[in-house]
Protein backbone atom coordinates (compact mmCIF):
# COMPACT_ATOMS: atom_id res chain seq x y z
CA UNK A 1 0.00 0.00 0.00
CA UNK A 2 1.54 3.52 -1.40
CA UNK A 3 0.98 5.92 1.23
CA UNK A 4 2.21 8.44 -0.94
CA UNK A 5 -1.57 8.08 -3.51
CA UNK A 6 -3.71 7.96 -0.04
CA UNK A 7 -1.51 11.36 1.23
CA UNK A 8 -2.51 13.07 -2.11
CA UNK A 9 -5.76 11.70 -2.67
CA UNK A 10 -6.76 13.27 0.62
CA UNK A 11 -4.69 16.57 0.42
CA UNK A 12 -6.58 17.07 -3.08
CA UNK A 13 -10.26 16.50 -1.31
CA UNK A 14 -9.71 18.98 1.64
CA UNK A 15 -8.25 21.97 -1.20
CA UNK A 16 -11.41 20.43 -3.09
CA UNK A 17 -13.65 21.15 0.53
CA UNK A 18 -12.26 24.57 1.27
CA UNK A 19 -12.65 25.78 -1.85
CA UNK A 20 -16.12 24.82 -2.54
CA UNK A 21 -16.83 25.62 1.05
CA UNK A 22 -15.03 27.72 3.19
CA UNK A 23 -13.87 30.18 0.76
CA UNK A 24 -17.94 31.12 0.06
CA UNK A 25 -18.53 31.33 3.44
CA UNK A 26 -15.59 33.70 4.18
CA UNK A 27 -16.74 35.95 1.27
CA UNK A 28 -20.22 36.20 2.82
CA UNK A 29 -19.11 36.95 6.18
CA UNK A 30 -16.50 39.98 4.30
CA UNK A 31 -19.65 40.86 2.15
CA UNK A 32 -22.06 40.98 5.20
CA UNK A 33 -19.64 42.86 7.27
CA UNK A 34 -18.94 45.14 4.25
CA UNK A 35 -22.85 46.14 4.03
CA UNK A 36 -23.08 46.89 7.60
CA UNK A 37 -19.62 49.14 7.40
CA UNK A 38 -21.73 51.02 4.20
CA UNK A 39 -25.46 51.47 5.52
CA UNK A 40 -23.45 52.82 8.58
CA UNK A 41 -21.93 55.65 6.34
CA UNK A 42 -25.41 56.18 5.04
CA UNK A 43 -27.29 56.61 7.97
CA UNK A 44 -24.24 59.06 8.87
CA UNK A 45 -24.91 60.94 5.28
CA UNK A 46 -28.39 61.12 5.82
CA UNK A 47 -28.42 62.54 8.60
CA UNK A 48 -26.09 65.03 8.01
CA UNK A 49 -27.73 65.82 4.57
CA UNK A 50 -30.93 66.52 6.52
CA UNK A 51 -29.31 69.04 8.97
CA UNK A 52 -27.34 70.95 5.23
CA UNK A 53 -30.41 71.09 3.89
CA UNK A 54 -33.18 72.06 5.68
CA UNK A 55 -36.05 73.04 2.80
CA UNK A 56 -38.30 70.09 2.58
CA UNK A 57 -38.51 70.28 -0.94
CA UNK A 58 -34.48 69.29 -1.31
CA UNK A 59 -34.81 66.08 -1.82
CA UNK A 60 -33.00 65.36 -4.83
CA UNK A 61 -29.34 67.19 -3.71
CA UNK A 62 -30.00 65.28 -0.16
CA UNK A 63 -29.93 62.40 -2.14
CA UNK A 64 -27.20 63.36 -4.10
CA UNK A 65 -25.69 64.70 -1.09
CA UNK A 66 -25.29 61.04 -0.06
CA UNK A 67 -24.45 59.76 -2.90
CA UNK A 68 -21.19 62.06 -3.28
CA UNK A 69 -20.58 61.44 -0.18
CA UNK A 70 -20.26 57.26 -0.32
CA UNK A 71 -18.17 57.71 -3.47
CA UNK A 72 -15.92 59.54 -1.74
CA UNK A 73 -15.85 57.08 0.78
CA UNK A 74 -14.66 54.73 -2.22
CA UNK A 75 -17.40 52.88 -2.88
CA UNK A 76 -19.08 51.68 -6.03
CA UNK A 77 -22.63 52.28 -5.90
CA UNK A 78 -25.19 50.04 -6.97
CA UNK A 79 -28.11 52.35 -6.75
CA UNK A 80 -30.86 50.40 -6.15
CA UNK A 81 -29.37 48.50 -3.40
CA UNK A 82 -27.98 52.12 -2.05
CA UNK A 83 -31.50 53.87 -2.79
CA UNK A 84 -33.16 51.13 -0.52
CA UNK A 85 -30.04 51.99 2.30
CA UNK A 86 -31.46 55.52 1.92
CA UNK A 87 -34.60 54.96 2.24
CA UNK A 88 -34.46 52.90 5.62
CA UNK A 89 -32.18 55.71 7.01
CA UNK A 90 -34.55 58.13 6.43
CA UNK A 91 -37.47 56.35 7.75
CA UNK A 92 -35.00 55.73 10.66
CA UNK A 93 -34.23 59.26 11.25
CA UNK A 94 -38.06 60.68 10.66
CA UNK A 95 -39.29 57.78 13.49
CA UNK A 96 -36.09 59.10 15.58
CA UNK A 97 -37.34 62.43 15.10
CA UNK A 98 -41.43 61.55 15.58
CA UNK A 99 -40.70 59.94 19.43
Amino acid sequence: MDLTEITSAVITLAVMLITAFLIPVIKQKLTAEQRETLNAWVDIAVFAAEQIFTETKMGQAKKQYVLNFLANKGYNINLDEVDLMIEAAVNKLAGTLKG
